[in-house]
């Protein structure tokens, strides 16, 4: 990720910003080998550091990310729908003091908004 970035369906952003974190947060691999000046993964706490602190859903400055790349593709504003929480960081801690709301990201949405990028969604239900 450091060199390729992150994403998925479709749509990609840089963490160059996220990587420098985690190398703050859970240290920097010094043996010799692929993954030597990444960030640690050797344990439990590391690895959900960096699962929490990639994803968007638990990364205010991801999400945000996210739906700049998401504008790119449908050319429509939706970074606001990120914007309030940009700075906030949920952490493996904050989750065992109480459960957090995620944070907004395009994950789900951007298959909806590739079929119908300038319709909006009303689901129908039939009895």
């Amino acid at each position: 990720m450091k060199s390729q970035g992150n994403g998925g369906k479709g749509i990609s952003w840089k963490t160059d910003t996220e990587i420098e974190l985690l190398g703050h947060l859970n240290g920097i691999v010094t043996e010799v080998g692929d993954s030597k000046g990444l960030p640690k993964m050797e344990t439990d706490i590391q690895v959900a550091a960096v699962i929490l602190t990639l994803a968007p859903e638990t990364n205010g400055h991801v999400a945000v990310n996210a739906w700049k790349s998401l504008e790119a593709t449908t050319g429509r504003n939706h970074t606001h729908l990120a914007a309030s929480r940009a700075d906030e960081k949920i952490r493996y801690g904050d989750l065992l003091a109480q459960p957090r709301k995620i944070i907004t990201s395009p994950s789900g949405a951007v298959s909806i908004l590739r079929r119908f990028p300038t319709m909006p969604v009303i689901p129908t239900y039939t009895n």
